[in-house]
């Protein structure tokens, strides 16, 4: 549609002359006002379709990011409240691979013979038993650990450990404090850890046995050093309480050995890891 130039009138199509005042249609164009709306629509469009743009290119790295952070995040592990990447995994479980050799060596050289294993009073021929222990690990019993569970995650595959019957009674452990040595304090706890009492109210009976010091390499033993902590067994998992916070995260089966892995959370804020092991027999 057209528009005078004089008057603004509408001027009809194959019009020669403006019908209000006259004036020659060769003369005729739109109003300036006209002009100015259509120049700020296009502006308006153009403003939505950057901000479309940039909404989109939003989603999609959040969707990325998201992504990515999920497929990554079996080889992170929560220490406390904090998330160690699977770099400094790789260098802190080589660096700990390394002290928890030393430690053992320190210990061995005070450790006594080691306690047998106690037989079960009711095994049945062909079952595997898992063997309750009153000891505490040996140079073999965590290389599972640091060489390959705290760089890789629990192995696929494995046998998950489901009821608490088959988690009852003793388990040799480590628990590693302050991995990284970050508040200063790193050391490795020797300890053997009795699971018993029911789903709803659990006790963990933790007995430390030696602490190896990764700064002086020092070794200090202790004799009747006992810690209990209640809790409660769920869906696989031990969470208990005592003097600092006990989580049993994964418990497994594999090639007659029971393993169980989790975090210890003191009461000064320092955070361990916890690494636990007994093997079965067949009779």
């Amino acid at each position: 549609m057209k528009y005078c130039s004089k008057c603004g009138a509408q001027i009809p199509e194959g019009a020669r002359f403006c019908k209000q005042c006259g004036t020659p249609v060769a003369n005729v164009e739109q109003p300036a006002y006209i002009k100015e709306e259509k120049s700020n629509t296009v502006k308006i469009i153009i403003i939505i379709l950057i901000v479309a743009l940039l909404i989109g290119g939003g989603v999609f790295w959040f969707l990325n990011w998201n992504k990515t952070k999920g497929e990554d995040h079996h080889h992170e592990m929560i220490i406390g409240d904090s998330a160690v990447s699977s770099k400094e995994m790789v260098a802190q479980a080589a660096e700990a691979q390394g002290n928890l050799a030393e430690a053992l060596g320190a210990i061995e050289e005070k450790q006594q013979e080691s306690a047998q294993v106690n037989e079960p009073t009711d095994a049945v021929p062909g079952i595997v038993h898992y063997m309750h222990t009153d000891d505490y690990p040996n140079a073999a019993d965590m290389r599972w650990y640091t060489a390959d569970v705290m760089r890789n995650g629990v192995p696929a595959g494995v046998n998950r450990i489901s009821s608490l019957e088959d988690a009852m009674d003793g388990w040799k452990g480590i628990i590693y404090n302050d991995l990284g040595n970050k508040f200063n304090s790193e050391n490795i706890e020797f300890v053997n850890i009795n699971i018993s009492g029911t789903e709803a109210n659990l006790k963990a009976r933790i007995t430390t046995f030696a602490m190896f010091d990764v700064a002086t390499e020092e070794v200090t033993t202790f004799d009747n050093d006992v810690e209990v902590y209640t809790g409660k067994w769920q869906n696989g998992k031990i969470r208990a309480t005592g003097a600092g916070t006990i989580n049993i995260t994964d418990m497994w089966e594999k090639d007659n050995h029971q393993y169980a892995v989790g975090t210890f959370d003191s009461p000064d804020g320092v955070p361990a890891l916890v690494a636990m092991v007994r093997s079965a027999r067949v009779y």
